[in-house]
């Protein structure tokens, strides 16, 4: 929304999290229609772009939890193993939606992704 009025930074940080992971077949079928399946990885392949196809090998390890095995995708040595961790409070973390917004959302999610649904 555009306004004349000045934009202020917050006064606390903004954390922002991506969660890849969610319900194992929705992520599967996700990344095969974002990524463009087998031929798309071909192509990155020819290009020297390994990035998608190091996903898709991380993820029987996510979904196993075997996390010496997943690919932290930063291009930094070593490149596999995560050590995930509890996140510390997530009661204390500031959101920009109330908690009524976050359920409508979820079962909206429920409706559009579930098993039945055409989306």
């Amino acid at each position: 929304m555009r306004t004349r009025q000045p934009l202020y930074e917050p006064v606390g940080g903004i954390v922002t999290h991506h969660i890849t992971y969610r319900e194992e077949s929705f992520t599967r079928s996700r990344m095969e229609l974002m990524c463009g399946g087998l031929a798309r990885n071909a192509f990155n392949d020819a290009v020297g772009n390994r990035t998608i196809q190091r996903r898709f090998e991380s993820l029987d390890a996510v979904y196993t939890q075997d996390w010496p095995r997943v690919n932290n995708l930063r291009g930094e040595e070593p490149n596999i193993g995560v050590r995930p961790r509890p996140w510390p409070d997530p009661k204390s973390t500031r959101r920009w939606y109330d908690q009524h917004e976050l359920e409508a959302a979820k079962e909206k999610w429920l409706i559009d992704y579930s098993p039945t649904s055409s989306g």
